[in-house]
């Protein structure tokens, strides 16, 4: 969480690249895992999660932390592809053209919370633009009000 706080106070976007690429296992796990046996493993009665798909739990669990930095950071995550160059580019055709739109807060509190900002197109003709924007911001916070870890942060 840390790290995802210190991106979006610095306006830093994630954009991880997860060159593996497709993986798969067998049908009724790998070496570490005793497979099935008889009709069960090849109908609804094997283990769910065990084998088959893009490698099993463990690489959905890497992907879900890569995809949770993008989104939480108003990056992308770019994976199933082993070519790391095609992450590379999509990464810079992401932000290769855009708009900015401005946003000024009437909340002036120097609480050093999170705020959050929605986005929202209404026109029919625009409705389908694609909206990429942070979520959020942290508001400033007085220096009297710093804690310990803020001050360490700060250096």
């Amino acid at each position: 969480m840390k790290l995802i706080n210190s991106a979006k106070k610095a306006n830093v976007a994630i954009y991880p690249v997860d060159a593996r690429g497709m993986t798969a296992s067998a049908h009724g796990g790998d070496a570490i895992t005793a497979s099935g046996s008889g009709k069960g493993l090849f109908t609804s009665g094997a283990q769910s999660g065990s084998g088959g798909g893009r490698g099993g739990a463990a690489n959905d669990s890497a992907q879900e932390t890569l995809a949770t930095m993008a989104a939480d950071t108003g990056g992308k995550l770019f994976a199933e592809d082993n070519d790391l160059a095609v992450g590379m580019k999509q990464a810079r055709d992401d932000i290769g053209s855009y708009s900015i739109l401005g946003y000024c807060s009437t909340n002036k509190k120097m609480d050093g919370k999170y705020r959050a900002v929605n986005v929202k197109l209404t026109r029919a003709d625009v409705a389908s633009a694609k909206l990429d924007y942070k979520h959020g911001y942290f508001a400033e916070k007085e220096f009297g009000k710093f804690t310990a870890a803020d001050k360490e942060d700060q250096l």
